[in-house]
């Protein structure tokens, strides 16, 4: 078994805390070791139906969910759009996608009824919902301020 890799500090973007990231691999994704959340720069956050739930509730920013499924041509391409902004903004908000055919449990949670669906939430409450695409400077916005 290798031994674990010692990161350097990283504040965590869902719970603030500041500490040492570690995994067991260099290619193995690093969690926060307070909170669990997957550590990944410049990237919106897959998430599941076991975790989106307790994830919202302990985030301290704003989170944008982006609810989007395969199947659907406009959630794979605004999926393009989205993931590149998360690449590109720096922000305190934190970017998660759900995949909807494969989380069904936060799909009727959330009552998606339309694909992309996004979701604004702040101190564990929504605060604002987009059904359908945005263009990045929509996106941008709702990003920063809560609202397109």
């Amino acid at each position: 078994m290798e031994s674990a890799q010692h990161g350097d500090m990283t504040r965590c973007p869902l719970c603030g805390k500041e500490t040492k990231t570690f995994r067991d691999k260099e290619t193995e994704p690093a969690f926060c070791p307070v909170c669990l959340f997957p550590l990944r720069a410049n990237v919106a956050i897959p998430l599941g139906d076991s975790n989106l739930l307790k994830y919202i509730e302990i985030s301290r920013h704003r989170m944008v969910i982006l609810f989007w499924a395969a199947y659907d041509t406009n959630s794979m391409t605004f999926l393009e759009l989205f993931d590149d902004t998360a690449a590109v903004m720096e922000s305190t908000t934190v970017l998660v996608k759900m995949d909807v055919a494969m989380n069904p449990e936060m799909k009727r949670n959330f009552s998606i009824q339309m694909l992309p669906t996004l979701v604004v939430t702040e101190h564990g409450r929504e605060i604002n919902r987009v059904l359908g695409s945005l263009t990045r400077f929509e996106l941008e916005r709702l990003i920063e301020t809560g609202g397109v």
